[in-house]
């Protein structure tokens, strides 16, 4: 990302000094939002467990193959729904309490 700001100084250095402030604007916004856009990825990644299709084909639980059982695919949906709230909820309880033990 520092190449994004250095290459147009090495390339068109008057142009860059006539339009420092908003190259250095756009660098100090991009440095305080950093962290901010990290912790939106990565709880946006977490909310997302359940699709692992990678868009190209119908999302599927597995439940399908393990069972032919419509009454325990259903429970084995609800669990993994269940599983998953949970390990979202203790993902963001721990980062929680981690940024509290930093603080």
């Amino acid at each position: 990302m520092l190449s994004v700001y250095m290459l147009p100084f090495i390339l068109r250095p008057l142009d860059f000094l006539f339009n420092a402030k908003h190259y250095i604007f756009g660098f100090l916004s991009y440095m305080l939002l950093m962290p901010m856009f990290t912790n939106a990825f990565q709880i946006y990644a977490m909310c997302n467990l359940h699709d692992i299709s990678w868009g190209n084909r119908p999302s599927t639980t597995g439940a399908d193959q393990l069972t032919a059982d419509k009454k325990a695919q259903a429970n084995i949906e609800v669990d993994y729904k269940v599983f998953r709230s949970n390990f979202v909820i203790f993902w963001i309880a721990s980062n929680l309490v981690y940024f509290v033990f930093i603080q």
